[in-house]
């Protein structure tokens, strides 16, 4: 499920995320930025559409020890798992694991198993 995110509260996306972000370096906005459903109140996802491409950034919200959670394990889970086909590739990461950005990709381009509807094919 996807929910676009008014003018006023695009900024949920911290300057220093942002500027790594394609399309977003030099300063310039996203053209729109969407929440992703999910994340279990401890992570947001957006989804972000720039001049370059679309691109899926998450952001840890809930500081503090979450028992069996470790973030940079969280990153290289992730890495290993695009590496072998199964997620989208990792553009970037927080040196501390606190945010991940990926590319935004239909399911079926990273798993042929999974279902065909994706917040990244709309």
């Amino acid at each position: 499920m996807v929910e676009d995110i008014s003018a006023s509260d695009r900024w949920v996306i911290p300057g220093s995320v942002l500027q790594h972000i394609p399309g977003c370096a030099g300063g310039e906005a996203p053209m729109s930025v969407q929440l992703l459903h999910g994340g279990r109140d401890v992570n947001r996802n957006l989804r972000i559409d720039t001049r370059v491409g679309r691109f899926v950034l998450r952001q840890r919200i809930r500081e503090g020890p979450r028992p069996g959670a470790d973030p940079l394990r969280e990153v290289a889970c992730h890495r290993a798992a695009a590496a072998a086909a199964v997620a989208p590739a990792v553009l970037d990461a927080a040196p501390d694991g606190s945010w991940i950005l990926m590319d935004c990709r239909p399911p079926r381009a990273c798993a042929p198993w999974a279902p065909a509807s994706s917040a990244c094919t709309r």
